[in-house]
């Protein structure tokens, strides 16, 4: 069964143009824009999507660099991310990614460890699966992060993919462990 994902931050489709494109899942954000007409998902907003039957997973973003500020960052951006999904009434069950959207560099060009290259910004995402589990809890990137997340001994399962990923060389994704990767929506 195919399920088409969409998703969309200032620019707020109509549910009725959600439907007549048959998107049946939406990602919506979360983050520190408080205005009234951004990018975060409100509580209205999730209740008539719901009610469409059109499910809804988070991303976490506010700054394209903001997953660089490490564990210290992660510890800030796990409170505000929970505030705002018992805010607008999402279950504690539903996907909630948190987006590094930035071409992350390799901060340790000598090291064959796939979660040493990722630096401060593998330290963001170990923070954020101890505190939130890898099973609810996952990664919004490009190809350096969601493929070295893969190839790393994180214990997350759960990757989201950006279009940059699916541009790329098809890498060998065969390792020998259960590794499922999601591929919900493209930018």
């Amino acid at each position: 069964m195919t399920i088409i994902v969409a998703d969309y931050g200032f620019t707020h489709p109509k549910i009725a143009q959600l439907l007549a494109a048959k998107v049946g899942a939406v990602g919506r954000y979360f983050g520190q824009d408080t205005s009234s007409d951004g990018k975060n998902l409100t509580r209205a907003e999730a209740q008539l999507l719901s009610a469409a039957g059109i499910s809804v997973f988070s991303i976490f973003e506010y700054g394209a660099l903001q997953t660089a500020g490490g564990a210290a960052q992660a510890a800030k951006d796990v409170t505000l991310a929970r505030q705002q999904r018992h805010d607008v009434g999402m279950p504690f069950d539903r996907p909630f990614y948190f987006a590094a959207d930035f071409d992350v560099p390799d901060y340790a060009p000598q090291s064959t460890d796939p979660l040493a290259k990722l630096g401060p910004v593998g330290e963001y995402y170990s923070y954020i699966h101890a505190h939130m589990g890898s099973v609810h809890a996952g990664a919004y990137g490009g190809y350096w992060l969601i493929s070295r997340r893969y190839w790393s001994s994180d214990p997350s399962s759960e990757v989201i993919l950006r279009a940059e990923f699916m541009r790329m060389p098809t890498p060998s994704l065969a390792k020998s462990r259960d590794v499922r990767v999601r591929t919900w929506g493209a930018r």
